[in-house]
């Protein structure tokens, strides 16, 4: 089951919160993204194995990616942490990642660069 929003849909919420006008499309614009970041919403696995990098959890380890969302007005936290968790399903991180076949990672940006409201997620 999907749970994707439509361009449409993007568009209207980005209308109704200026999203649009002051950001671009990319995950980057909503959120912070930093390695070891303490007092994030929740991590993100950085390096493991293919199966395991990307995968989105609630508990701290220094080495995981921190997010943190900055505009609550325009993404709930709780709705992105299941958005990385449907991805992650989805085998996203597992195409960006590198490195060898048993010990692979993600950098930030491949968290940050992910495109909102159309193209490829």
């Amino acid at each position: 089951m999907q749970h994707k929003l439509s361009q449409s849909e993007w568009r209207r919420i980005g209308k109704e919160t200026g999203w649009l006008k002051e950001a671009g499309n990319r995950l980057g614009d909503l959120i912070e993204a930093k390695i070891g970041l303490e007092d994030a919403d929740f991590y993100i696995v950085r390096r493991g194995t293919p199966d395991a990098v990307g995968r989105p959890t609630k508990d701290y380890n220094p080495e995981h990616i921190g997010i943190r969302v900055t505009r609550t007005d325009v993404l709930l936290p709780q709705y992105l942490f299941y958005l990385m968790q449907h991805l992650h399903g989805q085998g996203h991180f597992r195409r960006v990642a590198k490195g060898t076949t048993a010990l692979v990672g993600i950098r930030v940006g491949d968290i940050t660069h992910i495109q909102l409201g159309g193209g490829d997620r």
